[in-house]
């Protein structure tokens, strides 16, 4: 299965917060493709640089040597999402973390 983990999760994952029992799973199951996309990360640190939150992971980094990967994303898939809507899994706090 193909797992989407939104900025949220990506820090609650990081920092061993409580989530649902399924999305720890989902995120932990190697049969999984766990993807964080670029835009979660811009949008935490916009956040951190506001001074809204604070991350004490290099965000990149940890993705770059996790068992996640990146969600290829380019400026053609942002506008054909926003076109026809975005449908995906999407770990969330109010779905699934």
């Amino acid at each position: 299965m193909n797992v989407l983990v939104d900025s949220h999760c990506l820090l609650w994952w990081l920092a061993d917060m409580p989530m649902s029992d399924g999305a720890k799973e989902a995120i932990a199951d190697s049969a999984n493709t766990v993807y964080v996309s670029p835009a979660s990360i811009w949008e935490l640190e916009i956040k951190a640089a506001l001074g809204k939150i604070v991350i004490e992971a290099e965000l990149v980094l940890e993705v770059d040597e996790g068992a996640m990967s990146w969600l290829p994303i380019t400026a053609a898939h942002a506008r054909g999402a926003a076109r026809r809507g975005f449908q995906c899994t999407i770990a969330t706090r109010s779905t699934a973390c």
